[in-house]
C-alpha cells in the first residue's frame, strides 16, 4: 500500500473547513444592517496615544455574538468609499460607509456604522458609486490621541463596482 501525502492534506484541510462550518477563502456576506444592529457607546480611553482594544472579553461585553462570529473571517461587504489616502486616483486607504450621506456637509454615522478599509494594493479611487470589498474583516475599537478610529477594520484584497446582484 502506498502513502499519498496529497490525500493526507486535503482530507485535513476537508477537517478544518468542516469545524469551522465554511470553506476557506469564501468572502462571507456581511451587512452595515448586522453592523449596527446594537448600540455602541464607547468609552474615550485615559492614554492619549493610540490605543487598540481587541480582547475578545471586553468585545463580548457589548458586541452580539452574531457580529463577533465574523471577527477574523474573509467577508464580503457593499457600501461606499470615502477615501483617506489619495494617489491620483488610486486608494489605499478609505472608509467603506452604508451610505453617501457622511461627507462634510452630512451626518456623522455612528461608530458602529463604517469600516475602516486597508487595501493590499491600491485600488480604484470610486467616490458616490456603491462597491463591493472582499477582505480579512477584524473587530478592535481603536484610538489615535484620544479620539475615536474604528471599531471595524477590513483587510481589503479586492474592490468591485456595484452591489451584489439579489439573484
Amino acid at each position: 500500500m502506498k502513502f499519498h501525502w496529497t490525500g493526507l492534506f486535503c482530507m485535513s484541510a476537508l477537517m478544518v473547513s468542516s469545524l469551522w462550518g465554511r470553506e476557506p477563502d469564501v468572502a462571507l456576506p456581511l451587512t452595515f444592517a448586522e453592523l449596527s444592529s446594537f448600540e455602541y457607546s464607547p468609552e474615550v480611553p485615559e492614554d492619549r496615544g493610540v490605543v487598540v482594544r481587541d480582547k475578545p472579553e471586553y468585545l463580548q461585553s457589548f458586541m452580539p455574538d452574531k457580529v463577533m462570529a465574523f471577527d477574523g473571517a474573509t467577508v464580503e461587504i457593499s457600501g461606499y468609499m470615502l477615501p483617506l489616502t489619495l494617489k491620483g486616483n488610486r486608494v489605499k486607504t478609505f472608509l467603506l460607509m452604508p451610505n453617501t450621506q457622511a461627507c462634510c456637509y452630512g451626518m456623522m454615522p455612528n461608530f458602529n456604522e463604517y469600516v475602516l478599509v486597508k487595501m493590499t494594493k491600491t485600488a480604484n479611487a470610486l467616490e458616490n458609486v456603491p462597491v463591493r470589498v472582499v477582505g480579512k474583516f477584524t473587530i478592535e475599537e481603536a484610538w489615535e490621541s484620544g479620539y475615536f478610529s474604528h471599531l471595524y477594520r477590513l483587510t481589503g484584497k479586492r474592490v468591485d463596482v456595484g452591489p451584489k446582484p439579489l439573484f
